[in-house]
């Protein structure tokens, strides 16, 4: 995959951007009418970056050993006789054609179904250690591992197999093991969780739990999940638990992108679409072009709608490729849910992605967001609220919190609540303290909060922290079709605050 700036740069980088972008335009029409003449796609250009189906292409390069190939009798490199006469071009084929002799014909294989099964990181589950008479402790082990097993999996890039009912007692050929010890103390059971690393049985990470026998609800229990689980990501792949193949370094690029997203100012946002770009072209993955396409929301909320036709034709190509790859991930229908709601304003498609998971919901306090915020955007104010609370209650430790809690924030102002609202967006603030910015949506659900509860000088004073953000807002801003308040109920509701204030 090819970001279109990227192709103007190689192709015709001695000529003007506009030049340059007219010159790819004509020339992926002239592909598209070559190449797409029957059924799906084989260059999918629409509006964002530029792919090839490599499952619908065979290639020789892909079979043969390239340096054998050149040095044989009529042998020619790599696109030979091409002449595009650009100086940024022929930097990169003479680069190409180095990669293509040095790496073997086997590690230029074809992205398909199966090596992308054969590149995840591949996780094995244990069998749990406990007193084979303390059935309670069995029983409550194995459930929350099959919880954790679940939620590991929505993350596409582990491959997780299940040893506890098998007759292997190793872990020989996976990365990593997971492990757990449990046993029943009185009116608790104590687990001690462990993730090793196989190839030399490194601990890279532990946790001990204690949990009452009674008492422990759903909500609870998956926000101990959600939390291991990031505990558990954050020592795979933010360590030196990982190695450099391009699925290791697809992950860590990944995992990088991810959070200079919620970092909030342009220059991160700018660096998130750089490494989840880059992500996605080493190793392509449903979960990273939808982490991709979510970037799209914060961008149009960053830039106040002015990008929103530019960013709605790239969003468009990355969800679509999400769901191609793998269109019943809820983490992938969780993320493209918000995309679809909160950037295209396409409250049908959104709900129509995330209902079926709604009989059974995932660990994922993204989805409990994405939730609730597509039934405040509807006007199912109880909806919202309960959604959002369990988003915040699953979140709660995560370094996204404030995320959740500025969810709250809009439901509860959405319900009348201002009292609530306004101890809720005051916390949110106080989780971002250490960021760059704040969140511009938090501080507006927050000044309206204020405002509608009758307390001026505090909605001014939130009003003042947007404006040291950005000096240009004004209220005539969120009459604007494009600005990112994706309903009219919405945008209602903050107005009336805003104005009470004499914005």
């Amino acid at each position: 995959m090819w970001n279109r700036a990227a192709l103007q740069d190689l192709l015709w980088s001695d000529r003007g951007p506009t030049h340059g972008r007219d010159s790819l335009k004509k020339a992926l029409r002239e592909l598209r009418g070559s190449l797409n003449q029957h059924g799906r796609p084989v260059l999918e250009t629409t509006g964002g970056p530029v792919a090839l189906d490599m499952t619908r292409i065979e290639a020789d390069i892909f079979q043969i050993d390239i340096a054998e190939a050149v040095n044989a009798p009529g042998g020619q490199e790599f696109l030979a006789g091409l002449d595009v006469r650009d100086p940024e071009f022929e930097e990169w084929l003479r680069a190409t054609r180095i990669a293509l002799r040095e790496q073997p014909s086997q590690q230029r294989a074809v992205v398909t179904e199966d090596t992308v099964q054969r590149h995840r990181l591949h996780l094995a589950v244990m069998p749990s250690q406990t007193v084979q008479s303390d059935i309670d402790a069995q029983l409550f082990g194995d459930m929350l591992l099959d919880r954790l097993i679940f939620a590991l999996r929505h993350y596409d890039i582990y491959r997780v197999c299940d040893y506890r009912q098998s007759e292997q007692t190793g872990a020989a050929g996976a990365d990593f093991s997971l492990s757990m010890t449990i046993r029943t103390f009185g009116e608790c059971f104590v687990a001690c969780l462990k993730c090793v690393r196989v190839s030399d049985n490194e601990v890279v990470w532990g946790r001990q739990l204690q949990l009452p026998t009674n008492g422990f609800d759903s909500i609870s229990l998956g926000a101990l999940i959600t939390d291991s689980l990031d505990q558990i990501s954050e020592a795979v792949f933010r360590g030196r638990a990982l190695g450099t193949n391009e699925r290791d370094r697809a992950a860590r690029h990944a995992m990088d992108g991810i959070d200079r997203i919620f970092r909030l100012t342009e220059p991160e946002l700018t660096q998130a679409a750089k490494s989840l770009r880059k992500a996605v072209e080493l190793d392509p993955r449903s979960t990273y072009f939808a982490w991709f396409a979510y970037l799209s929301a914060f961008e149009l909320e960053a830039k106040q709608g002015r990008n929103r036709k530019e960013l709605l034709e790239k969003t468009e190509a990355l969800a679509r490729r999400a769901l191609e790859m793998d269109r019943f991930n809820p983490l992938t229908r969780s993320l493209l849910t918000h995309v679809y709601g909160f950037l295209f304003r396409d409250f049908s498609r959104a709900g129509s992605l995330i209902a079926p998971l709604q009989s059974t919901p995932p660990d994922l306090p993204i989805y409990y967001q994405s939730l609730a915020l597509l039934n405040f955007y509807k006007g199912n104010i109880a909806e919202a609220q309960k959604a959002a609370k369990q988003s915040s209650a699953l979140g709660g430790s995560s370094r996204y919190a404030y995320w959740f809690e500025t969810t709250r924030v809009i439901a509860e102002t959405g319900a009348g609540n201002f009292s609530k609202a306004i101890t809720l967006g005051e916390n949110a603030i106080s989780l971002q303290q250490s960021r760059p910015v704040i969140f511009s949506a938090t501080l507006r659900y927050l000044a309206a909060a204020y405002a509608l509860k009758g307390d001026i000088p505090a909605a001014k004073r939130v009003v003042g922290m947007i404006k040291a953000q950005n000096p240009n807002f004004s209220v005539a801003q969120l009459t604007e079709r494009n600005f990112p308040i994706p309903s009219e109920n919405a945008r209602s509701l903050i107005l009336s605050g805003l104005r009470a204030v004499g914005e």
